[in-house]
């Protein structure tokens, strides 16, 4: 009586030794053991990573956005699209990169100014970087420093009243502080760090930037806006850096290399905490920069799936979704800075004193 536990016979033998009742019930108990069987013997199927993907987006009108990120509706970066690296503008709307600077030396890293009217941007001229202020639209260029040693990454702070640089003039490199003039120079860092890549708090009282000890790794720092004990924000054994201030200083987005040998961009609150993955796009991506209206962020890319190219300035939404290309020159593009909203002034007003904006 060997059949007696046998599970195949009551699911195949017994059902048709029955009345019909008897074989309908049966029935029912060989479609439910087919049916657990089948699932037993069903491979395991692991949930698909979500990758970001590029979307060549035409316009960034896609998005719903008229003006994408709530301001001047353009973004500034430095491109080696002619022979040496320069400044470029693009606009939101669709359109080709127009050229700022055309010179002889080098000239990247621009900075808006709070009223979205002037750029700031570092440039090499007889063999030593400084820092030098144009209009929007190229002209009125005037240099701001002139000291031994490599001035750079310039920004200015949200009253448009100091501008935080980096200097070499001491040696190592460490961040300053100056009037939008260039009077007043500062020493805020000064420390036996490499101190670099500084950004104003929304307040204008905190300074982000990136710094080493030594030869050891890279992390994120903040400091009080007049020098002091710097704070520690990230403490991780890969490079952290190249950090920027989400607009309603909650969050710092910054880049880092600590989910393999390729950057991605991350954001922490600015008090410290989790930290969230917002790029995997098998590419270094940094550089990130908020949108005035802290819906976007900005980023530079060194590789896109299925290109190849140098790298490119990318958009995605705050919680990196919906990844799309806003250059595509087949030549680096560094530094991406977004424009305020323009502020307009009245005829010989103080520029501190904005009447209107558009």
């Amino acid at each position: 009586m060997r059949h007696l536990n046998d599970p195949l016979y009551y699911c195949l033998i017994w059902p048709m030794v029955g009345g019909i009742e008897k074989l309908m019930h049966r029935l029912f108990i060989f479609c439910a053991c087919t049916l657990l069987i089948a699932l037993y013997l069903m491979p395991y199927a692991a949930p698909t990573p979500t990758v970001l993907a590029l979307q060549n987006t035409p316009t960034p009108e896609s998005l719903g956005n008229p003006i994408l990120g709530g301001g001047g509706g353009k973004i500034a970066y430095a491109s080696n699209k002619g022979a040496n690296f320069d400044i470029y503008v693009i606009s939101l709307d669709g359109g080709d990169p127009v050229r700022l600077t055309d010179s002889p030396s080098s000239e990247w890293r621009p900075a808006w100014s709070p009223d979205g009217r002037r750029i700031l941007y570092s440039s090499v001229v007889d063999g030593n970087e400084d820092l030098y202020v144009m209009d929007a639209d190229g002209s009125n260029r005037i240099r701001l420093t002139d000291a031994f040693g490599r001035d750079s990454n310039a920004v200015w702070s949200p009253d448009g009243k100091k501008l935080a640089f980096v200097s070499e003039r001491d040696g190592l490199s460490e961040i300053y502080v100056m009037d939008a003039d260039g009077n007043n120079q500062i020493n805020i860092t000064n420390n036996n760090f490499r101190d670099s890549f500084p950004q104003w708090s929304p307040d204008g009282k905190q300074i982000v930037y990136e710094a080493a000890i030594g030869t050891a790794n890279w992390d994120v720092y903040i400091i009080p806006a007049t020098g002091g004990d710097p704070f520690q924000l990230t403490d991780h054994p890969s490079f952290d850096g190249l950090p920027a201030w989400s607009p309603d200083g909650t969050t710092i987005a910054f880049a880092s290399a600590r989910d393999g040998s390729s950057m991605d961009i991350f954001t922490i609150p600015a008090t410290g905490g989790e930290v969230k993955k917002l790029t995997n796009i098998a590419s270094d991506d940094k550089f990130p920069m908020y949108s005035p209206d802290g819906k976007y962020i900005a980023f530079y890319s060194d590789e896109n799936p299925g290109r190849d190219d140098n790298g490119s300035i990318l958009i995605m939404n705050v919680d990196g979704s919906d990844v799309f290309l806003l250059t595509d020159d087949n030549v680096h593009g560094y530094y991406p800075a977004w424009q305020p909203p323009v502020v307009t002034y009245v005829r010989g007003d103080d520029p501190t004193s904005p009447v209107a904006r558009r």
